[in-house]
C-alpha cells in the first residue's frame, strides 16, 4: 500500500500525546508525521511545569502557520490523514478543520474526549451537537474516542465513521523504585484541587477509615479548594494522615511517585485522568472513580481498583482492600510498570493508531489486549 502522511492538528504540543506522536514514523506504512500547533505552550500549561523541550527529530513540527502555509499542508502532502484534536475547545483548531472541507477528497479524523457532564447534563451537550456539528459528520473518517463514554457517544451518532477507542500516553517511568517494607501505606494525589477533581472525598475516607493511622496521603497540586481542605484535615484531626505539598513540575512527577504505594484519582468526571498512566508507568497501584476515562486501564485488579464516583464507603472498602494486601502490591509494582510500557507506552499507542488508519480490520486497543 502507498505509504501515509499523518497531520496532527493540537492546540499546543503535550505531554499526553508527544510520546506516541515521536513514534508513529518508525512504522513501514508512514512516510512522514507533522504536528501542527498555533504555539508550542499555553501560559497556564506553562505555569503547571510542562516542559517545553521535547525530542522532534522523527516529526515536522509547524508552529503558527499562515493561512498560505495551512493550504500547503493540505494540497502538498499526497495521501495524508488529518487528525484534529480539541477541535471544539480551540478556536484555531477548528478554523483549520473548516478550511480543509475546501479539500473533499482529504482524510479527516477527531482525537477527542467524550463530553463534559459534570455541569451541563448529556442532554444539552446532544442538542447542541445536533446545531453545531452534525453537519460535519460525513467530513470525517475516524473518531478517536478517548474514555468509554467518548466511545459510546460518539457511536450513537452516526455509523459513518469508525469510532475507534483512544487513550492519552505520558513517557515511560524507566527507574524501578526499591521494594517499600515500611508499614505505613503511602497513598498519593495528584491534581489540581478544584472540586471536580473532588480531593475531599479522599479525606471523608481517611477519616472514616478503622486503621487510618496506617495510610499517609499526600496531595500534590494546588487550586481554589487548597483552604478548604487544609481546614477539614485540621478539624478533623487528620493532620499525621495527610501533608499539601503544593505544585509540583511536571518533570519531578515520576519521582515523587517512586516513593509513593497507591494513587487515587477520585474525579466527579475526568475525560481521562492521564495521571492514571503516570501512576501506573511509575508501578503505582491505582484506585480510580467510575467517572473518569482512564478507568479503562484498570480492568485488571492487579493494576487498581476502581470505585464509585462520590461515595465514601466504597472507597474506605477500597482502602481496606488495599490494606489487606499491601505485601502483594509492592512485590507487583515491576509487573505493573511492565504491562504498562508493552500496553500504553508511546511505541505500543503509536503502532496501535497506524494500524486502525491502514488496516482493513479494527485492531485490538493494546490496553484491552492481556499482557500480563
Amino acid at each position: 500500500m502507498e505509504k501515509i502522511t499523518i497531520c496532527l492538528w493540537q492546540n499546543s504540543v503535550s505531554p499526553h500525546q508527544i510520546p506516541y506522536i515521536k513514534h508513529l514514523n518508525h512504522g513501514k506504512n508512514v512516510r512522514s508525521v507533522i504536528l501542527i500547533v498555533p504555539q508550542l505552550l499555553s501560559a497556564n500549561r506553562e505555569k503547571l511545569g510542562w516542559s517545553k523541550n521535547f525530542d522532534a527529530d522523527t516529526f515536522e513540527l509547524i508552529i503558527a502557520p499562515n493561512k498560505d502555509k495551512i493550504r500547503e499542508i493540505y494540497t502538498q502532502n499526497t495521501n495524508s490523514i488529518h487528525l484534529f484534536s480539541g477541535i471544539r475547545a480551540n478556536q484555531w483548531i477548528f478554523d483549520c478543520f473548516k478550511s480543509s472541507l475546501a479539500f473533499p477528497n482529504l482524510k479527516r479524523g477527531i482525537i477527542t474526549e467524550g463530553p463534559l457532564t459534570y455541569k451541563k447534563p448529556l442532554m444539552l451537550h446532544k442538542i447542541r451537537f445536533l446545531i453545531q456539528d452534525y453537519r460535519y459528520v460525513r467530513h470525517y473518517n475516524y473518531v478517536f474516542a478517548i474514555g468509554e463514554d467518548a466511545e459510546n457517544y460518539y457511536k450513537s451518532w452516526s455509523s459513518h465513521w469508525k469510532v475507534i477507542p483512544f487513550a492519552y500516553c505520558v513517557d515511560e517511568n524507566r527507574t524501578l523504585a526499591k521494594l517499600e517494607l515500611s508499614p505505613l501505606i503511602k497513598l498519593l494525589f495528584v491534581g489540581n484541587l478544584t472540586e471536580r477533581k473532588n480531593v475531599k472525598l479522599i479525606l471523608q475516607a481517611l477519616k472514616t477509615c478503622k486503621n487510618k493511622a496506617l495510610f499517609h496521603l499526600s496531595i500534590v497540586g494546588d487550586g481554589d479548594q487548597r483552604e478548604m481542605l487544609e481546614t477539614y484535615v485540621k478539624s478533623n484531626n487528620l493532620d499525621q494522615q495527610v501533608s499539601f505539598k503544593g505544585s509540583s513540575p511536571i518533570n519531578q512527577i515520576p519521582k515523587i511517585m517512586d516513593e509513593h504505594d497507591c494513587l487515587i484519582l477520585p474525579s466527579v468526571h475526568d475525560g481521562w485522568g492521564a495521571v492514571v498512566n503516570e501512576g501506573l508507568h511509575a508501578g503505582l497501584y491505582v484506585l480510580c472513580s467510575d467517572r473518569c476515562g482512564a478507568k479503562a486501564l484498570l480492568s485488571d485488579s492487579e493494576r487498581g481498583l476502581i470505585f464509585k464516583s462520590n461515595n465514601t464507603q466504597n472507597l474506605v472498602k477500597s482502602l481496606q482492600d488495599i490494606e489487606g494486601k499491601i505485601s502483594e502490591i509492592r512485590s507487583n509494582r515491576p509487573k505493573r510498570q511492565a504491562w504498562s510500557e508493552k500496553s500504553i507506552g508511546g511505541q505500543a499507542i503509536a503502532e496501535y493508531l497506524v494500524s486502525c488508519l491502514t488496516s482493513n480490520t479494527l485492531p485490538k486497543a493494546p490496553w484491552k489486549i492481556d499482557n500480563k
